[in-house]
Parts: C-alpha cells; sequence; structure tokens
C-alpha cells in the first residue's frame, strides 16, 4: 500500500521527524531566525528535497 494513500500515515507524517532528528525544533527555530534577519519581509523561500 502507497503509505501516502493512507489516511493515518498523512495524519501522522508530520510527527516523525521531531522523534527521529535530535534537535529537530532547535534547527526549524534557527531557521526561522536567520530567514527573519536577512530576508525581507516579502520574501518567497522555495524548498526543495523537504519531506
Amino acid at each position: 500500500m502507497d503509505a501516502y494513500a493512507d489516511p493515518d500515515a498523512v495524519a501522522r507524517y508530520a510527527e516523525r521527524p521531531p522523534r527521529l532528528v535530535p534537535g529537530f525544533a532547535d534547527l526549524q527555530r534557527m531557521c526561522t531566525q536567520l530567514l527573519a534577519e536577512s530576508a525581507p519581509v516579502d520574501a518567497r523561500v522555495l524548498v526543495l528535497g523537504a519531506g
């Protein structure tokens, strides 16, 4: 079965990275802070290879 066709797997998709990647929340905060410091307010960010 395709994992993306399973509604339960899709609903739980975002739960995995914080449990599997040490410092995940800190990494997210750091990225947010760095973007806030360097990107203009109306910047558009293209995230490649994200999940």
